[in-house]
């Protein structure tokens, strides 16, 4: 919703999002759960930016089935494949 122009402030939801959002790769880099080199607050803008844009385009080509792919992809460029560098999480039903 922060690229709907006729959200009104949708930079400041977007700002929120953000911020929001390295909050919790803070908390999970200081709790152990996640190893990033970037600064939380750099990582957390990054993961949102990532995240609109994956949408952005899957939007556009008409598959909204593939959003779940390509933000797979976005944490897959960022932590690697290494299964170390972030703890699994319990499964979640798709």
């Amino acid at each position: 919703m922060s690229l709907e122009p006729a959200v009104d402030k949708s930079a400041q939801v977007y700002t929120a999002w953000t911020s929001a959002v390295s909050v919790i790769v803070e908390r999970a880099v200081r709790s152990g759960d996640l190893g990033a080199a970037a600064a939380p607050p750099r990582l957390g803008e990054s993961l949102c930016a990532g995240f609109v844009g994956a949408v952005h385009v899957a939007s556009s080509l008409g598959e909204p089935e593939s959003i779940s792919r390509r933000v797979e992809d976005l944490l897959m460029l960022w932590f690697g494949s290494d299964s170390t560098t972030v703890r699994p999480t319990p499964a979640v039903a798709r």
